[in-house]
């Protein structure tokens, strides 16, 4: 098994870890009480060819100017191709998330599913191409439309990172 990969942005962490056959993700936040875990990706463990999360198989990571970090994620279910990119933003202390799905079939479904801790001070936004959904303990963020034919390219952005004042 390969070793997680951990990037630093502020108070956040972004933690990718391999299991079966594709990187899950999760965020921790480092509180006056200790680190404490936020969001987790919600992963499909079987062979759905609409997972609840992207199937991020690969993942590499670059710095950017200003100590932004670029972590780029690609991965393959049935026929649909994912893209992702996580730009951590230290100095904001956020995470933006723009991820995209080359469908070769008109998919039943597409989003980036979260298991979520409340924690004050911290939210979850979604960008102008994304709709966001919340139930109990589970965040979903969805594209605006879902296309009615394919071929086709889908996006839909989200930003993680400290409330709005």
């Amino acid at each position: 098994m390969s070793k997680p990969i951990e990037l630093a942005c502020g108070k956040l962490r972004l933690i990718f870890e391999h299991r079966g056959d594709r990187y899950a993700h999760r965020i921790v936040v480092q509180t006056a009480d200790g680190e404490r875990g936020w969001l987790s990706s919600a992963e499909s463990l079987d062979e759905s060819p609409w997972p609840t999360s992207p199937p991020l198989q690969q993942i590499h990571v670059e710095s950017r100017d200003r100590g932004v970090v670029v972590a780029l994620a690609v991965g393959m279910a049935w026929r649909s191709h994912w893209s992702a990119a996580f730009e951590l933003d230290p100095t904001n202390e956020q995470i933006t998330c723009d991820v995209a799905c080359r469908v070769n079939t008109v998919p039943a479904w597409l989003g980036s599913s979260y298991e979520l801790t409340s924690l004050a001070g911290w939210s979850v936004a979604a960008l102008d191409d994304a709709r966001l959904f919340t139930e109990g303990e589970r965040i979903t963020i969805l594209p605006a439309v879902l296309p009615t034919q394919a071929p086709e390219t889908v996006r839909w952005r989200y930003r993680f990172g400290r409330c709005s004042r």
